[in-house]
């Protein structure tokens, strides 16, 4: 049956205070499954509180209101495992499938699949502003302030520089829009990965808006860049070969395009990238996955 058939104005919504039926297909990712022809659903469970699922919706229909490449929301049903956001099922591949699972790749596909990817994540890029998406600093502060694996000295250093980077102004005045305190901020993913790029028939599309922000655009890059080199780190060495070649012509596509837009030397756009990384290193932290830990650690100790 079409999810359609569940929308707001029906007497078995959340909106009447009812329970719409649990009609959830098979299991397509954590949490998500199919929902109708054509569609899925997002199921949040009792630990997600209203708010937090307000948050999500609002800010998802904004960005598809903006014309960002992201997959129409069209409803919200009441579920028995929670609140469920009925969204349009996206057809196509990842970047991850394409990359990761294919039987083979050559290197001329594994570096068109890398600008394809920077294309992406620059177009997100261009969107200055998104109304209820906190700003980096008030974002990351605490995630960094909880982070006592990090030694006390190096939390303060952390703090004083994520501080210093969002203060200071873009490197391309054709970034100017929305303004916080004494800096400029563009919309940021936040979790820009392989698996959440989805090459469809109508383009690239992104999903899992969850960690997004408003901050700098090479702040993004640099953590697009540590959770792809963490992947590398976890896959077995006869397969890390086009995830390497991957990650460099992704960062390469990136910097040329961004220079190419803002008129910024690479060489600039590379600095302030790497001033980035050990601060995005701390945040990825938050993940808590243990075979990462003692890399990132040493990341940030590296870099900063």
């Amino acid at each position: 049956m079409d999810g359609s058939t569940y929308n707001l104005n029906d007497p078995l919504s959340e909106a009447a205070g009812g329970l719409t039926p649990n009609l959830l297909g098979s299991p397509l990712a954590d949490h998500v499954y199919a929902w109708g022809a054509g569609q899925t659903v997002t199921v949040y469970g009792p630990q997600n509180d209203i708010l937090t699922i307000d948050w999500i919706e609002s800010v998802h229909r904004y960005l598809y209101d903006s014309g960002l490449p992201v997959p129409a929301l069209y409803e919200r049903v009441k579920l028995p495992q929670g609140v469920g956001l009925v969204y349009e099922q996206v057809l196509g591949q990842t970047i991850a499938d394409h990359l990761l699972h294919a039987p083979a790749i050559t290197d001329d596909q594994a570096q068109r699949l890398a600008r394809i990817f920077a294309q992406a994540h620059l177009r997100i890029h261009s969107q200055r502003y998104v109304p209820a998406v906190p700003v980096a600093p008030r974002k990351f502060a605490p995630m960094i302030e909880s982070q006592r694996v990090i030694p006390s000295c190096e939390r303060e250093a952390l703090l004083s520089r994520l501080m210093a980077m969002s203060r200071l102004p873009f490197l391309g005045g054709g970034l100017a829009g929305h303004r916080s305190r004494d800096y400029r901020a563009c919309l940021c993913h936040g979790d820009f990965h392989m698996g959440n790029l989805i090459l469809s028939a109508r383009g690239p599309v992104a999903t899992d808006w969850m960690n997004c922000h408003l901050g700098d655009p090479l702040e993004d890059v640099a953590c697009t860049i540590v959770l792809l080199q963490g992947l590398v780190l976890e896959m077995p060495e006869p397969n890390e070969g086009p995830l390497r070649l991957f990650v460099d012509s992704y960062v390469e596509h990136y910097v040329e395009l961004f220079g190419d837009k803002y008129a910024i030397a690479a060489r600039l756009a590379r600095r302030r990238i790497d001033a980035w990384r050990p601060i995005v290193c701390a945040i990825r932290l938050s993940d808590n996955i243990p075979a990462l830990c003692p890399w990132l650690l040493d990341e940030i100790e590296r870099t900063l």
